[in-house]
Formats: structure tokens, sequence, C-alpha cells
């Protein structure tokens, strides 16, 4: 189940309430494109379908990277593969939490038509 992006808040985040609403309508606009997510204990990975915007991601990881400063990000454009880590292991519940910000969408759908 994807979280409510309407009454999300960001842990540790230093947008202002306008910046948080320009992210969640990026979180919301690749929500859209999300293939499958990757956890490795302390490393996140997000594959994107090849219809995702590679400006919006850039936009997501330039803002991420600013207003949370404890996380490592990094776009690979050519395998659409978003990378999210911190070098402090107490803010490894912030990275994990990108998950459900960020739901696995097409198991749900091979699920959906498998039954269906």
């Amino acid at each position: 189940m994807a979280l409510d992006l309407t009454t999300l808040t960001g842990a540790g985040c230093t947008l202002d309430a306008g910046g948080w609403e320009l992210q969640r309508e990026r979180i919301r606009r690749l929500q859209e494109h999300v293939l499958g997510v990757e956890d490795d204990g302390d490393v996140l990975r997000i594959r994107f379908d090849d219809g995702v915007d590679d400006g919006l991601v850039d936009d997501f990881v330039a803002t991420e990277g600013v207003c949370c400063g404890f996380l490592s990000l990094g776009y690979d454009g050519r395998d659409r593969v978003l990378r999210i880590t911190s070098d402090d292991q107490q803010r490894w519940d912030v990275v994990r939490g990108f998950a459900a910000v960020f739901p696995r969408r097409a198991a749900r759908r091979a699920r959906a038509t498998a039954t269906g």
C-alpha cells in the first residue's frame, strides 16, 4: 500500500511547505513508473520503466540531496535505477522508508493480471 502523500512529511527534511508540495508531486509522477524496489539493507534501489522522465528523476535526486543531506542518491539513466543510501546508520530507516514511498507497482499489476 502506498503512503498518503498528502500527509507525508520528511524525517529530517529541511524543505518548506512549498518545496514539500513540489517534491510530493514529483513522487506522485515517478510512482507511475516504478517497476521494482530492491532493499539490500543499507541500499535501496528503485527501478523505473522506460517511460520515466529522467529530468524528473534528476529533479527528485537534486531536491532530496539538498534537503536531506544525510542521504546519498544516484541515478543511472541507462538502467533507470535510482540508488538511495546513507553513511549514517541511524538514518537507514529513512532510506527504507522510500520503499513505501515507491511501491512495487509492477508486482501488483502482474498479480492482478494473473488473477483477473
